[in-house]
């Protein structure tokens, strides 16, 4: 998948988000770094420790609004990764999930 996102970038707002990172640290192994990333309306939240490393994307209107080139920012740039060495699902919560191959999923 080639997409060009020009100048498009998330930014990192978990210092912003104190009261939804106590919510989702709090079932999660002390080893795991949390970070919140924002552009508009799509929110990526990383999840990331010695055996995890996992992105949840959602968007304020439902995942069909998150675009392609969303997706690629998350596994180059958050996940440091290619896309071959990724698993992309999407959950009934309609929440998309990447992990990378071989790593734990931390999700319910």
């Amino acid at each position: 998948m080639t997409v060009k996102y020009l100048t498009k970038t998330f930014k990192d707002v978990t210092k912003k988000k104190t009261d939804a990172l106590q919510v989702m640290t709090r079932n999660m192994p002390n080893d795991v770094i949390i970070k919140i990333y924002e552009c508009k309306d799509t929110i990526i939240i990383h999840s990331k420790n010695d055996t995890t490393n996992h992105a949840s994307l959602s968007h304020a209107k439902g995942y069909e609004h998150i675009q392609d080139w969303e997706i690629v920012y998350a596994i180059k740039h958050i996940l440091k990764e290619t896309n071959e060495n990724v698993r992309v699902f999407v959950k009934g919560n309609g929440i998309i999930h990447i992990c990378v191959k071989g790593s734990n999923v931390l999700i319910n």
